[in-house]
């Protein structure tokens, strides 16, 4: 008993360092590790979606990682086997339990002979309450039923501790998105975007393409809150919110940089003759086509060329939305 206490006491130790693993793939290699070293699983294998992570944008295609012992060396095999396990897990296959291939149907007995397995199990993995894949866990040799007492103690802790270390990621890259993204808009917000703009910037891109940061402001905003009300006003930003991310390309940068205000950064190619003032007129002129009476005062900078930083591209492109906004107070 003492043994059995020390090998389920080393193994949830083990599991400590599970709470470092920023990647789903990495937290399950963790796990096969320990898994070989703790509950004396000597083939086995995880399946399960690639947005484990995220359960609320499902992925359906499903993939096979970590395998090993047997499993390992025959890739094409263990996929038919897998999709013949999946199939009569519907029906057939007990979850959560040793099962013998004996007693499974024809496809998963064959497999199981190719492979050498002794006996086998499928344990559910449900990060957030989905579930989203198993861990299957297999020997090539039975185990007795002292041994194996402990040893399937150690997989249902596994299964569990892998889905909790999943909503742990989940968690922290709800946070990071809330850190760095807009609450109205479900733009970036400027942290967001300076984080963003570092790899943006030096990102590899042609010759012939430079950047613009460009500002945009909505006229009145105020107005429109002191008449119709706050909600109005965040209508109105979130409005203008999806008007620029649907007028900009899809790796360009849309951010809520405060108030009325939002930044873009947009690549251009000197071939369209794009230059800050001639791209920001354009998003000027879409979001009052757009966006049913709204308008927008816009100004824009060149990197490299106007401003070494996006802090020195914002100041130049802020001072010219400024000269806009004095050109069209002289024209009304």
């Amino acid at each position: 008993m003492a043994d059995e206490e020390n090998r389920l006491r080393g193994f949830l130790y083990r599991t400590r360092l599970w709470s470092k693993a920023d990647r789903g793939s990495t937290l399950l290699h963790l796990a096969a590790e320990a898994l070989r070293d703790w509950a004396e699983v000597d083939a086995g294998f995880f399946v399960y979606q690639r947005r484990l992570v995220r359960p609320d944008t499902p992925d359906e295609s499903a993939g096979i990682f970590e395998s090993w012992g047997p499993f390992a060396d025959d890739p094409r095999r263990l996929e038919s086997w897998v999709e013949a396990m999946l199939e009569s897990e519907r029906t057939v296959l007990p979850l959560e339990q040793w099962v013998e291939p004996e007693n499974t149907p024809e496809p998963i007995q064959t497999d199981a002979r190719h492979f050498g397995i002794a006996e086998f199990g499928l344990w559910p993995i449900a990060p957030q309450g989905h579930q989203a894949g198993y861990l299957v866990a297999a020997r090539t040799r039975r185990k007795s039923e002292a041994a194996a007492t402990v040893h399937t103690q150690i997989i249902d802790v596994c299964a569990a501790q892998i889905a909790l270390g999943l909503d742990l990621m989940f968690a922290i890259r709800l946070a990071e998105e809330a850190r760095d993204h807009d609450l109205l808009t479900g733009l970036l917000n400027r942290r967001g975007l300076i984080a963003k703009w570092t790899s943006f910037s030096t990102a590899p891109r042609q010759s012939s393409n430079s950047l613009i940061v460009g500002v945009l402001d909505i006229n009145n905003l105020k107005r429109i809150n002191d008449d119709h009300g706050h909600p109005a006003g965040d209508a109105a930003l979130q409005r203008v919110g999806e008007i620029l991310v649907h007028a900009m390309g899809p790796d360009d940068l849309v951010a809520r940089w405060g108030g009325d205000e939002f930044l873009v950064v947009l690549e251009t190619n000197h071939a369209t003759a794009m230059d800050p003032t001639t791209a920001m007129l354009r998003l000027q002129a879409i979001v009052a086509r757009e966006s049913n009476g709204l308008s927008a005062a816009v100004g824009g900078a060149l990197w490299t060329q106007e401003g070494l930083t996006l802090e020195a591209c914002y100041h130049v492109a802020d001072a010219r939305l400024y000269e806009n906004k004095r050109w069209a107070r002289s024209n009304y």
